[in-house]
């Protein structure tokens, strides 16, 4: 688009350069006015406005008639040369209040050049007020009449300075969106008159004016005959709609609901401090507007605790050192507060009333206690909290509340039903040992409650802590709460789309978790399944008092048990020997050319690595070896497959000459050199083809002679191929062995340390590379052998990414645990084997496995729960929405002996209160439907 206009920007320069000239008037030597009547057509036009779309010039008085009800329009005058800057007061405009713009026969003092701010800058107006006594109202004070004009005044007595309604929105506004501060919107207002005016203090006191009012009238608190003397702490807030509150969005019973549904009615909180939100010790003192009725504690209350309990020393005794435990204990010279502690509901991020209070030596229990108790004062629901340090926060928390005073305190039943977790991304930092307890991936009846949504509130915050922290104490929590305020309301609006998106992804995602499970399931005996599945009912029943079933022994595996296994592994290697070519079977001939076709795929992966010279020799020698074991298995080949010779002579014409392989020197060393020109093998050995049944062209392959090698290769290879896999997913365990080891006992340790263990990982690393190479040469004969067979309900495509051990591994899943899909390798059942000692390895293989399949079932059941939980959350959003639009609805004519006209707004702004609600329980409720 720019493109396409930058051939154009000659023009559109010109035609913004016209508009500083007459225009189309410029060919008239005396434009006339065209609004005068026709007698008076010939009266020059020299005006025009600058805030009417398209105004033509007009005459003095009729600029003047025509802004009567549009006074703070900005016009210019053609003085001759170009326009100048002037104003409808100097052409003689008055304001006329009282009487909607028109002259008051009992009129009032007359007040010129009085100051008005506008979204257009700052104008001086003549303004007369009206003296008229009515029969309902009597004498209207002067500040009463600006307001009923639209126009704030700065003060009630000697007005000098007013703010249009327009423009106090316009900056609150703009403010909760971009966070710009009163003083950068004073400045650009004052850019706009030529850089005049200077109203900064009265519009910050008219501003706080502004957002208590609103503040109030959002909250009906002017509905009630006794509603601002009588207002209660927490009172003036948005509410979240989609936490449980009784009477209002539960069902009558909700109390004596089975288990199985009143975990839905837990009231699901967090807390966290943000260091950002300082205020520093100005030695200011302001009126408080507020006093505790919106997210604030009230600070008079809160402020005698503080100093009633002391000082306290937290102890850490996690083995994570976390800031909120470090930072609790560092004095803050020069600031009233060092930051903002708050308590949000967990699962749709709105703050909660009481949920605010100033930090005064860093992240102190008792502050987290204080707005903690706060918040749960009149609640009755059971509660489930995360905080960054839960784990230390729970120890003796009952102790604590029992020094608050008896109107904050819960009683022990309701403290011992808490259940407490950690944020998911704080939980890493705590480690998994001894805080799976603490786990929201785990514990039960927690869903996919994430708990760091927090972190997403303090970033809408942060932009304002420049200029808050400059402010009076009470001016700060207004300005917080107010945007706060904004923050909750917007979150409110968004729950349609939330909860529609949450709840198809919850669906999707159980459904793809359950099928994973399912399969993951039938890999293993149903007896140990039984034995798992009560291991870990028992832990989730009461994690205090069994083993972590979570959390696999880190001394399970030791350098010398990674030797071990290494050992073992090449003397099973040793053990498998090289068959006798002579007098051997058909089986026997094709089971020896798997193995050379291993044997091959080995050197291959060895070949690609970068190595010594010593290491080439080493490699050439094995070269050697194999190609020498070829050349005798192919006199077998010639005896079972006489086909191949021809297609071993053409090959060898075109690559290589494999007569005699002897490279050798007496003593035993390698010599490039010595080696006839006839006995030189131009390809290496691990690419020199076998030529095995299933690799033949179709028209020798499909001769009857080699249907039975057919036959007897295919089952070969279907049993290659299952145990590559099984070879695959004990190999990728011994290395998430190896990883864990390294973690604990190696980090840190030294550069010699950590290359061993690295060479250690490597060397199996290879294997697992060898032995997805033999399982795909496996796959692919399959494919030929038996394409339809019965195999290809078990065995897939192996690519890269199916390599990957059972658990999540952070680098590869940023969604997180409940996202993480296990490959298909892991869900496959395991063939049946008679041998003794296979049957000892897949034992021990099922039991490395079972912390693997806790997670996934426990991933299976988070999602399961989370689905249960939205639908619930959006039942009780449509019911709180019908509850608020009844409260309104009953506000209608609750205050006695109030004028006609305050009668009309007050029913008037409760009906559309009401009616707001009830539009958005219909809009979200049509939007839900059909996915419910």
């Amino acid at each position: 688009q720019i493109r396409d206009w930058v051939p154009f920007r000659p023009w559109y320069l010109d035609e913004m350069i016209r508009r500083d000239g007459l225009g189309d008037d410029t060919n008239d030597p005396t434009p006339c006015c065209k609004m005068c009547p026709p007698t008076d057509s010939n009266r020059p036009a020299s005006f025009r406005c600058m805030d009417c779309d398209g105004c033509s010039l007009l005459c003095e008085d009729c600029i003047v008639k025509d802004h009567r009800c549009r006074c703070l329009h900005a016009v210019e005058r053609w003085n001759g040369k170009y326009f100048e800057r002037t104003s409808l007061s100097a052409l003689g405009l008055i304001v006329h209040l009282g009487h909607h713009g028109e002259k008051c026969s009992n009129a009032g003092r007359q007040v010129d050049k009085f100051i008005v701010g506008h979204i257009n800058g700052f104008h001086e107006v003549n303004i007369v007020f009206c003296a008229c006594v009515s029969e309902h109202d009597g004498l209207v004070p002067d500040w009463a009449q600006l307001i009923r004009y639209g126009w704030f005044p700065a003060s009630r007595q000697r007005i000098a300075t007013t703010f249009t309604f327009r423009m106090l929105e316009f900056f609150h506004e703009l403010t909760l969106q971009a966070k710009t501060s009163l003083h950068d919107f004073h400045k650009t207002l004052s850019r706009i008159t030529d850089n005049s005016g200077n109203c900064y203090k009265q519009l910050t006191v008219v501003m706080r004016q502004w957002h208590n009012l609103k503040l109030f009238k959002r909250n009906g608190r002017g509905h009630g005959s006794k509603d601002m003397d009588t207002m209660k702490e927490g009172s003036c807030v948005v509410e979240c709609a989609a936490c449980p509150h009784p009477g209002r969005n539960l069902p009558e019973n909700w109390a004596d609901a089975p288990s199985h549904i009143a975990w839905m009615y837990v009231l699901y909180l967090m807390l966290d401090a943000n260091f950002r939100l300082k205020l520093k010790d100005r030695g200011f003192h302001d009126v408080d507007l507020i006093a505790g009725c919106g997210y604030f504690v009230e600070e008079t209350k809160y402020q005698a605790f503080l100093r009633e309990i002391g000082d306290q020393h937290e102890v850490n005794t996690c083995s994570a050192e976390h800031k909120a435990i470090r930072n609790a204990n560092v004095p803050h010279g020069g600031y009233l507060a060092s930051g903002t502690t708050a308590c949000l509901c967990n699962r749709h991020l709105l703050v909660r009333a009481n949920g605010l209070a100033d930090l005064q030596k860093g992240e102190k229990y008792c502050s987290m206690d204080y707005i903690l108790l706060c918040t749960l004062i009149g609640t009755s629901v059971a509660v489930f909290l995360t905080y960054d340090i839960a784990c230390q926060y729970s120890k003796h928390f009952a102790r604590r509340v029992a020094e608050f005073p008896p109107c904050m305190r819960l009683d022990a039943a309701r403290v011992d039903s808490i259940r407490w977790a950690i944020p998911k991304k704080h939980w890493r930092v705590h480690g998994e040992k001894g805080h799976s307890q603490f786990s929201l991936n785990y514990l039960p009846y927690s869903g996919r409650t994430y708990g760091e949504g927090i972190e997403t509130g303090w970033s809408h915050m942060n932009p304002v802590s420049m200029s808050t922290k400059e402010m009076a104490p009470s001016s700060r929590r207004e300005v917080i709460d107010d945007h706060w305020n904004s923050w909750n309301w917007q979150k409110t609006l968004g729950f349609g789309t939330l909860f529609l998106r949450n709840l198809r992804t919850a669906r999707e995602m159980c459904e793809k978790q359950e099928a994973i499970f399912s399969e993951f399931t039938r890999t293993f005996p149903s007896e140990m399944i039984a034995r798992w599945q009560a291991k870990v009912e028992r832990w989730e029943a009461n994690p205090s008092l069994h083993d972590d079933p979570f959390v696999e022994d880190a001394k399970a595996m030791t350098l010398k048990d990674i030797k071990l296994k290494l050992a073992t592994e090449e003397a099973l290697d040793v053990a498998r020997g090289i068959p006798s070519p002579h007098e051997v079977s058909a089986s026997a001939f094709l089971q020896i050319g798997l193995e050379l076709e291993d044997a091959q795929c080995a050197l291959c992966v060895r070949a690609k690595e970068r190595r010594s010279v010593a290491d080439l020799a080493t490699l050439q020698t094995k070269r050697n070896t194999l190609a020498n074991r070829i050349i005798a298995w192919r006199k077998i080949q010639e005896v079972y497959m006489p086909c191949t010779v021809a297609l071993l002579d053409t090959w060898t014409a075109s690559n290589a000459v494999i007569d005699h392989v002897d490279t050798e020197e007496p003593d035993g060393e390698y010599n490039a050199n010595n080696s006839d020109d006839d006995d030189v093998v131009q390809a290496h050995a691990e690419e020199i083809p076998l030529f095995l049944p299933s690799s033949l062209p179709f028209r020798l392959r499909s001769d009857n002679s080699l249907a039975t090698l057919l036959e007897k290769e295919g089952r070969l290879r279907l049993a290659i191929a299952d145990d590559s896999l099984t070879n695959i997913k004990r190999l990728r365990r011994t290395m998430a062995g190896i990883s864990q080891f390294k973690q604990v006992n190696v980090s840190g340790a030294g550069q010699k340390s950590n290359t061993r263990i690295r060479n250690l990982f490597n060397k199996f690393k290879d294997r697992v590379t060898a032995a997805a190479m033999r399982y795909r040469a496996a796959y692919a004969a399959l494919n030929i052998i038996q394409p339809p067979g019965d195999w290809t309900t078990r065995l897939q495509v192996l690519a890269d990414k199916d390599i990957t051990d059972p658990g999540k591994d952070d680098d590869e899943q940023p969604l997180g645990e409940g996202h993480h899909e296990i490959s298909w390798i892991w869900r496959i059942a395991r063939p049946v084997s008679n041998n003794s000692a296979d049957e000892d390895n897949a034992e021990e293989f099922n039991q490395s496995m079972e912390i693997e399949w806790m997670k996934t079932r426990a991933r299976v059941r988070r999602w399961s729960e989370e689905v249960q939980l939205i639908q619930e959350e959006m039942r009780r959003v449509i019911d709180f929405f019908e509850w608020k639009a009844k409260w309104w609805h009953q506000r209608v004519g609750q205050r006695e002996n109030v004028t006609l006209a305050l009668s009309s707004g007050l029913a008037g702004y409760a009906e559309k209160q009401a009616s707001m609600y009830e539009e958005l329980s219909l809009k979200f409720y049509n939007m839900w439907v059909p996915d419910l």
